[in-house]
């Protein structure tokens, strides 16, 4: 939530001594990771991860997850306030490379889990292709791309849709089906199953897709 409070004040206030309070607040909390050689190479050999690398967790105090990291540097890359963490985010870059599944696109964390690789899921893929396409588009995968359109359509929820959408676009990408499959989702009263997260992703994706690539 921090991360969206950020995101909508660093659009329409840039200069709120809140946005500066909310970044500080955000690049501080504390997050889990492991250190210790034999540890970590006992993780990298099981599950073939870095667990030494942090992103941002849902909550202070917990593992890192590829959505709430993701939120977190779209909010940083919004405030203009990436030169003054480049550390930050360049780690959290390297946790979304390293958790990249197996065929392209992100699951909710790991990739691979009790022996087996977890197939991407629409929603952190879109949201880790948005993050990338601002801070680091060379690392982008066109099967990071085909990943999220075939979940986004696999799902077929209006969340997905619109997120996918949201994020095809910022990589100029168009799916007409797409498009046409959220229109026919949309209730009677104008919204997305009475929903208003949803219903402002859905605005989002017809109003063009994710407006703060679109800076200056």
């Amino acid at each position: 939530m921090t991360a969206w409070g950020i995101l909508g004040l660093a659009r329409w206030d840039p200069y709120a001594p809140e946005l500066a309070q909310g970044l500080r607040w955000l690049i501080g909390i504390p997050v889990i990771r492991l250190e210790g050689a034999e540890l970590t190479a006992e993780v990298r050999r099981t599950l073939g991860i870095d667990p030494a690398l942090r992103g941002w967790p849902w909550r202070p105090g917990e593992a890192s997850w590829a959505e709430p990291t993701a939120l977190a540097l779209l909010a940083i890359h919004a405030a203009a306030a990436v030169e003054a963490h480049r550390d930050r985010v360049e780690e959290a870059i390297r946790y979304l490379i390293d958790r990249r599944c197996q065929g392209g696109g992100w699951n909710f964390g790991n990739p691979f889990m009790l022996g087996a690789y977890l197939p991407p899921r629409p929603h952190p893929t879109a949201w880790v292709l948005l993050a990338l396409k601002a801070l680091a588009p060379d690392v982008i995968r066109p099967e990071d791309g085909e990943a999220l359109r075939a979940e986004m359509h696999r799902d077929g929820g209006a969340m997905a849709l619109a997120l996918g959408q949201i994020a095809l676009a910022a990589l100029g990408v168009e799916d007409p089906e797409a498009r046409e499959r959220l229109q026919a989702l949309q209730g009677p009263d104008g919204s997305w199953g009475q929903n208003p997260y949803i219903t402002a992703l859905a605005a989002l994706a017809f109003r063009g897709g994710w407006p703060w690539l679109r800076r200056g």
